[in-house]
């Protein structure tokens, strides 16, 4: 066997081989928030004794593909079903936070644009648990990097502007080493954790805080980057 030192292969990508059907994963789990911000079933109303599980609202979130799957086929879960549970076995190493564009977007008379996405970040938590392995890690979300980059940049000046993203990680931050959530067995919690008084503005329904969310809705989404451990089958044609 060729020594994998002199192969240049990384430490990531030597354990990574040794994982059968192991691929990269990116596990997103997200809240689209739609309709009034105080609604009390979609948007900040939700929000329970000071708290959101992630988790349990992306597991919820309904599927967009055409396949007739259950779970998993939602820009909002791609790898948690019904029960919470991992659709198969993932080894998370890194996790980042996206609050989404339209958390911060103003109502008509209410001035500039509300900072919502700021007061979110600094007066949250964020705390991963599950069954086997319970709390996995609990940081205030002000210091969690966003996890993907959406950026842009001017192809011809005459022409367009072009974006592009999420792309790669962004200087996110390491999990306990040898995290792992099992296939069909544990439950996974990724819950969101406010200030109390943030809460009550949030739900205050006046002034800056009035109105609806954007047409297409507000994500907060929790991103877990690592390895993944697939049933991958094949068939002979």
């Amino acid at each position: 066997m060729a020594d994998k030192s002199k192969l240049g292969i990384g430490q990531d990508a030597a354990n990574l081989r040794e994982i059968r059907n192991g691929a990269e994963i990116r596990a997103v789990s997200a809240w689209k928030l739609t309709g009034t911000r105080s609604n009390p079933t979609t948007g900040y109303g939700r929000i329970a004794n000071n708290e959101v599980d992630i988790a349990q609202v992306a597991a919820a979130a309904t599927p967009t593909t055409q396949d007739g799957r259950s779970a998993g086929d939602s820009p909002y879960n791609n790898w948690l079903n019904p029960n919470q549970q991992p659709l198969f076995t993932i080894y998370p190493q890194h996790v980042g936070v996206y609050l989404g564009d339209g958390l911060a977007n103003g109502e008509a008379g209410n001035g500039p644009l509300l900072q919502i996405k700021r007061l979110i970040a600094e007066h949250s938590l964020l705390r991963i648990e599950s069954t086997a392995m319970g709390v996995v890690t609990k940081t205030p979300l002000w210091q969690l990097p966003p996890g993907v980059e959406i950026s842009g940049q001017q192809t011809d000046s005459a022409v367009y502007l072009e974006t592009h993203g999420p792309m790669h990680p962004v200087g996110l931050m390491r999990l306990p080493k040898d995290t792992a959530f099992a296939e069909q067995k544990d439950v996974v919690k990724l819950l969101l954790q406010f200030d109390k008084d943030l809460v009550a503005q949030l739900q205050s329904n006046t002034g800056a805080f009035a109105g609806s969310f954007p047409p297409a809705g507000a994500v907060i989404a929790v991103v877990l980057y690592g390895h993944a451990e697939f049933r991958v089958g094949a068939r002979a044609q």
